[in-house]
Parts: C-alpha cells; sequence; structure tokens
C-alpha cells in the first residue's frame, strides 16, 4: 500500500500481523472481525476498516491487534493526531513490539518531529536488531541531516538482512555518492531498478553518479531520459550540459545552456506586459499582431506568398521560436472544389498525412481546435514536436483558414520552456490576423 503523505511516501512500512495474541483474547468473533477489517485494508477502504476495529475495542478495549492495525489505517487517511492517540495507548499494551515503535516513528514524522521519530526508530532496532525496515527509516533521517557515514553504516547492517529491498538499495547509493562512492552508487541504483525502483529520480542521481566516475557517455544517456520525462527538468538540462562540454560537444551543451535560461527567464516573462506591433507585409496584404522586437523576412513563389517572423535574438538551434505566414490563393483550383469546408478539410487531410509518416522522435498531437474566422472555417492543431532524442521540444501550432477560395497557414513553433509565456501572446496573434486582399503578384500568375 503506497503512503500518501509526501513527507513520508519514502519511509517503509511493514503490514503484518503484528501480534500472535489473538489466544489471550480468544473469541473467535473477534477474530474473525480482525480478519475482516485486514481484508478492508487490503482493498484500501480504511475509514470501513477503522469501523471494524472500532467495533473490536467497544469489547476489549486494550486488543492489540486492533489497536495497531486502526492505527495503521488513521496513518493511511493522514489522521496523525489520532494515530498517535492510538499507537500511544498500543504501547503501553504492548511495549515491547518493534512494528508499533516503527509505525509511531512513522506518525512522528508526518507530525515534522524528527527527534521522537529517530527515537522510535533506535527503539525498535533496539527490539529487534535485525529491524532492517527500521534501520532503513532511521538511516534516512541521518542521510536527511548530513550524516552521510552514519547513515551508511545502517544501511550496509540492514543489508545484511535484507537484500531484496529497492529502496535499501536506493538510500545506500544515495549515501555513496554522497560519500563519493560513485561506482558502487551505480552499483546500488542498477540493484534498485533491478527490484523495480523506477523513476525519474533515481535515473537522474545515477546520472549524476555516471558524471562524478567521468562517464560522460552514459550520464548523457541518463539525463536525456530525465528530459523525455519531464521536458522542463532544469537541472538535467544543466548537468546534461556540462557532460556535453566534457565530451567536447559544445553545440548540444550550448543549447542545453540556452534551454536552462529559457526555463529561467518564463518564470519572470508576464505576457500582459509583453510591448506588441502590428507586422504588415510589402504588399499589405495581411495584417498580424506580434512583440514588437520580431523581424519580418518576405518570400514570393510561384503559388504563394511565405512571411516569416522571429525575434531578433534569434539563436540558430532547433525549434527556436518563429512564425511563418502562407497564402495560397485560389487553393480551390488545387483541390476541384471551391467550398471553404472543402478546402478545410483538404488541409486536414494532408495534416493527418503528415503526422502518420513524419519521423521524428516525439510527434504527438495534443489538440485540434475547430474555429470560424469572418464565419469561414478555420483548424489549429497543437502539437508536441521533437526531431530527434537530443533535439529540444517544441509546441507547434498549425492554423489554417480557408478564406473563401483561398487557403491561410498560420505555423508558430514555440519552444516547450516558453509556452506559457507565448501560449497567451499568440492567442492574441490568431485573433488579431486580418487577411486584406489577395497578393497581386499571385494573382497575376494566376
Amino acid at each position: 500500500m503506497a503512503l500518501k503523505s509526501k513527507l513520508v511516501k519514502t519511509y517503509l512500512l511493514v503490514i503484518i500481523s503484528l501480534f500472535s495474541l489473538t489466544n489471550v483474547y480468544s473469541k473467535d468473533a473477534i477474530s474473525e472481525k480482525i480478519e475482516f477489517g485486514r481484508n478492508l485494508m487490503t482493498l484500501h477502504k480504511f475509514e470501513d476498516a477503522v469501523k471494524v476495529f472500532d467495533t473490536v475495542l467497544t469489547k476489549d478495549q486494550t486488543n492489540p491487534d486492533a489497536l495497531f492495525n486502526k492505527g495503521l489505517c488513521l496513518f493511511r487517511l493522514d489522521s496523525f493526531k489520532l494515530a498517535l492517540s492510538v499507537l500511544n495507548k498500543l504501547i503501553k499494551v504492548v511495549p515491547e513490539v518493534s512494528d508499533a515503535y516503527n509505525l509511531r516513528g512513522l506518525v512522528y514524522l508526518n507530525l515534522q518531529d524528527t527527534s521522537l521519530a529517530d527515537k522510535d526508530f533506535s527503539k525498535a532496532i533496539d527490539i529487534d536488531p535485525k529491524f532492517s525496515e527500521a534501520m532503513l527509516n532511521k538511516a534516512k533521517i541521518l542521510l536527511d541531516k548530513g550524516k552521510d557515514k552514519e547513515g551508511y553504516a545502517l544501511l550496509l547492517k540492514a543489508n545484511k538482512n535484507d537484500t531484496t529491498n529497492a529502496e535499501l538499495y536506493f538510500q545506500k547509493a544515495r549515501a555513496e555518492h554522497a560519500l563519493g562512492k560513485y561506482e558502487d552508487a551505480i552499483k546500488d541504483f542498477n540493484n534498485a531498478i533491478d527490484y523495480n525502483y523506477f523513476n525519474p529520480d533515481i535515473i537522474y542521481r545515477r546520472a549524476n553518479s555516471y558524471y562524478k566516475a567521468k562517464k560522460y557517455e552514459n550520464a548523457i544517456k541518463d539525463y536525456t531520459q530525465v528530459i523525455s520525462w519531464e521536458p522542463l527538468n532544469v537541472l538535467a538540462y544543466n548537468n546534461r550540459a556540462f557532460a556535453y562540454d566534457a565530451i567536447g560537444d559544445s553545440l548540444y551543451a550550448r543549447q542545453d545552456k540556452q534551454v536552462v535560461r529559457d526555463i529561467n527567464l518564463s518564470t519572470t516573462l508576464d505576457p500582459s506586459k509583453a510591448k506588441m506591433e502590428t507586422f504588415y507585409p510589402e504588399d499589405s496584404s495581411f495584417s498580424i499582431l506580434l512583440p514588437e522586437d520580431f523581424k519580418m523576412h518576405q518570400h514570393s513563389y510561384k503559388d504563394s506568398i511565405v512571411v516569416d517572423f522571429y525575434p531578433d535574438s534569434l539563436l540558430t538551434y532547433d525549434n527556436r521560436l518563429g512564425i511563418k505566414v502562407k497564402i495560397i490563393p485560389y487553393f480551390s483550383k488545387i483541390i476541384g472544389s471551391n467550398e471553404p469546408a472543402d478546402i478545410i478539410e483538404k488541409w486536414r487531410n494532408i495534416q493527418d498525412s503528415i503526422a502518420g509518416n513524419i519521423k521524428y522522435y516525439r510527434y504527438q498531437p495534443a489538440e485540434r481546435v475547430n474555429k470560424t474566422y469572418h464565419s469561414y472555417p478555420s483548424i489549429l492543431d497543437k502539437i508536441l514536436v521533437q526531431k530527434d532524442i537530443k533535439s529540444i521540444a517544441s509546441i507547434n501550432w498549425n492554423y489554417a483558414i480557408a478564406y473563401s477560395e483561398h487557403l491561410v497557414e498560420i505555423h508558430f513553433v514555440i519552444p516547450l520552456a516558453l509556452y506559457n509565456y507565448y501560449n497567451k501572446i499568440f492567442q492574441n496573434t490568431i485573433s488579431s490576423f486580418q487577411l486584406i486582399k489577395i497578393p497581386e503578384k499571385i494573382k497575376d500568375k494566376k
């Protein structure tokens, strides 16, 4: 059963039939109710289980099984003060049961009393010198206090009694890294993973140990895995940049450092304070509202006009911020229909075809919004894009307007780190777009 409390979720608790004392209180009805209550706990029906244990306690106020399991249920329900009261009573009844002290130690941790928690874990160990879970819980307190040597010694002792505990291997690796035993830390992180302790945190920590052990390629691989799960993990980007520098890959190192700057910058930006300006292409065929520091570059082709917009500070690595407006006059002639609905449907089919054949590392459509533009149909697709495993993820918007017989496309590329800021700005950009006229040069060529 996973602990609900964030504070204590990594502290271990053995849920067992604590006592073999039912003979002392030998009523079959009580034994059956205890068993029924435990079954409810297995189903995570803790509130119902408390009621069952209370029926036992009304008949036998000091029944150890009922007291312990009620305390455990209250702990699971985050009712820590109530759990403490029950466990205090339990310990008065049976003062030499290690599991009771271990559980009360966990309760004290949730009540922010590390000192009393430490004492209870120590008491549990005194009663049962092979109680590896209590050793682990006490060791984690020591590690959190920076007492790495003491914590590590306790973990070594616990490991002799329990060789299959994933959490124990994880904490042992944590201590080994702190003590500069990087190769040992890598081995124990791997041991923890082998026993299904697998999450972004352990991969990130293993990456740090790989880096310290000068195994930079392995570190990069682990940092990259963390980033694939948590695309805005600033520490993973920061440390991967150091690893890239260590192997002489300055391009990707600069890329990661820029992402770190972007993530930090995003916490300071306020879209409501952005200074905006209305831009017009050379032929004034449309207008669009964008941040004033954007630059514009226009291209004319046989069948279309394309205008690119990008910030003046644009860098060259993949998936930086940019906007492309493309106008295809008389797109109706290409598809053989002048109905706006047919034009937008053709564009939708093209986009779906591209998505099915694209070879990017990540191309995940996130949202499709059907809109109208001055009564003309339009579609906005939002897609998470990453070209390859080393590239930076971006959110791409593909917006299309079937304007009478013509097709207008507006493509946005937004670095994921800056998405929260530019999301609001570019919503206004879409609303501001005005198609003023069909470009004359294109008309002449039709």
